[in-house]
């Protein structure tokens, strides 16, 4: 055999090992999630690609970048060190945004002393009316609207709260809901109080995501992920397998890299990517006489979970009735007086064109065919597994496969992630990138 290809790629692995190792000035850098996260992403590919030297070098760079990180934490919590960070807030359409620098400086970040009773604001000069709230002076109509657009449900509460929830002063029989309300709102509002409230809610919200990435099992560089259940990994998605036994053969699940809540948060790159992986996988049922049914329930979203799309293959008998059962079921679930429609069609378009950004959903599509979309109003009432208890029926299977699913040991996850990687490789897109 020609030794030259070897030797090459030997080479090009010893370049790529000298390339990830750590220089004394990465020891000084301030590591990020994402980072760890694709070096764990270059782990997984160089170990499905044998790459043993490469996987050498790559453990030893993450060992020491989260060495650094480790470090650099305790020296926070013991006071030599500040643990910097961007505060960002969330809007209603789940998008984040950079909390602004704070305009009263070190003053907000304890909120205001005062205790004083609040003056009202100044509406009339000589008769006519010149303002009819304190704030309309504060903010351009520019400001008004990313205030408006990046306002939360939370922040209408607060308002409402802070208008409704405070004595009235004394009036009149003339004096009715809409004046109290009025009459709150154009007393002056205590500016450096509420920008330690948005400061404050912002550090609890960072705490909570970075509480929620350190334990996430389907981030690549989480310590509670299962690497070995990876079939492929694409540029933005990979391709895995279920921890818990597999509602059928074929279970599989297609997972975004980065760490996004739901299929309406995805860039576009990133749900083109989706894509790619739901056409070969249905290509490969099908030549299995299969029928692919792919679905997604988000729900939750404050508390900030990867997402996943579950790809589930049903025989074509069943597949062909599949629709009628997911439809009738979205009929009939939640409350009987729903504000929004119970059923979505989303022929001729996607999910991300068809539910709002922000609201908790649950899809479902029947290969490359179009399917369904229901908005969840009540997330008490719409089971968790929702889609696996409706094709649990069509199956017959028992309950306990979608209500406690049985934890499978390594050499029964081995099995089948064997298999199922043989029957994906005449398919595997990812290959000619790797």
């Amino acid at each position: 055999m020609d030794s030259s290809p070897s030797s090459s790629s030997s080479s090009s692995e010893g370049e790529n090992e000298k390339n990830e190792r750590l220089s004394p000035k990465d020891h000084e850098k301030t590591w990020t999630e994402q980072e760890l996260n694709a070096i764990g992403a270059k782990i997984v590919k160089a170990e499905i690609m044998g790459q043993l030297d490469l996987v050498k070098a790559l453990k030893l760079t993450l060992a020491s970048a989260r060495e650094t990180m480790a470090q650099r934490k305790q020296d926070g919590s013991a006071g030599n060190k500040e643990h910097i960070a961007v505060l960002t807030r969330t809007d209603a359409k789940g998008g984040q945004h950079p909390l602004p620098a704070p305009r009263y400086g070190e003053s907000s970040f304890q909120g205001s002393k005062g205790k004083g009773k609040k003056l009202k604001a100044e509406t009339h000069q000589s008769g006519e009316r010149v303002r009819y709230f304190a704030d309309d002076d504060k903010y351009s109509l520019s400001q008004m609207y990313t205030r408006e657009k990046q306002g939360t449900a939370e922040d209408q509460d607060a308002m409402f709260s802070r208008l409704a929830g405070k004595r009235v002063e004394n009036t009149n029989d003339d004096f009715d809901l809409d004046d109290m309300f009025e009459s709150r709102a154009n007393r002056e509002v205590d500016d450096v109080a509420a920008e330690a409230r948005d400061r404050q809610a912002a550090i609890a919200q960072h705490k909570k995501r970075e509480k929620v990435l350190d334990s996430c099992s389907l981030c690549l560089d989480s310590q509670a992920m299962q690497k070995h259940l990876i079939i492929a990994i694409g540029q933005k998605c990979y391709l895995s397998l279920p921890v818990h036994q597999s509602l059928v053969l074929g279970h599989c699940l297609i997972v975004p890299r980065t760490h996004v809540t739901c299929s309406t948060q995805l860039d576009e790159d990133v749900w083109a990517e989706m894509q790619m992986f739901r056409k070969a996988l249905t290509r490969m049922f099908e030549a299995r006489e299969a029928d692919a049914i792919f679905f997604e329930t988000a729900m939750h979203l404050n508390r900030f979970p990867h997402m996943a799309l579950e790809c589930v293959p049903l025989s074509i008998s069943a597949g062909e009735t599949a629709p009628i059962y997911f439809k009738k079921a979205l009929l009939e679930c939640e409350s009987e007086w729903a504000m929004n429609k119970k059923v979505i069609d989303l022929k001729g378009k996607d999910v991300r064109k068809a539910v709002p950004k922000g609201m908790s959903y649950f899809f479902v599509d029947f290969g490359m065919q179009s399917g369904f979309a229901h908005i969840i109003e009540d997330e008490q009432r719409f089971p968790t597994a929702f889609a696996q208890e409706i094709l649990g029926g069509i199956l017959d299977l028992e309950p306990q496969a979608w209500r406690r699913p049985r934890r499978e040991n390594f050499e029964q996850q081995k099995k089948k992630v064997l298999d199922f990687a043989a029957d994906w490789k005449e398919y595997d897109f990812t290959a000619s990138s790797k």
